[in-house]
């Protein structure tokens, strides 16, 4: 029988619904077990009506948003 320890070392997908409201939506973590209590996540997927997205990572989308502001900054300079 598998437990928590036999997991050492290795990388898991964790499936959590506790935290939707809806039948449709589940989250998939993608987590590195380093020992029996601390885990490292590697990346989050969600699945919408069967099919799979993946979430895109935190430092992805605040270099999108950078871009966006600076942009939009160099626009309003270039008009004044």
């Amino acid at each position: 029988m598998l437990n928590r320890e036999s997991f050492k070392g290795m990388v898991e997908f964790v499936v959590d619904q506790s935290k939707v409201n809806s039948p449709d939506l589940f989250i998939i973590k993608k987590q590195y077990r380093k020992d029996k209590m601390n885990v490292v996540p590697i990346s989050y997927y969600y699945v919408y009506k069967g099919v799979i997205y993946q979430a895109p990572s935190f430092s992805s989308v605040l270099n999108n948003n950078i871009q966006i502001v600076s942009n939009n900054l160099l626009d309003i300079l270039n008009e004044v």
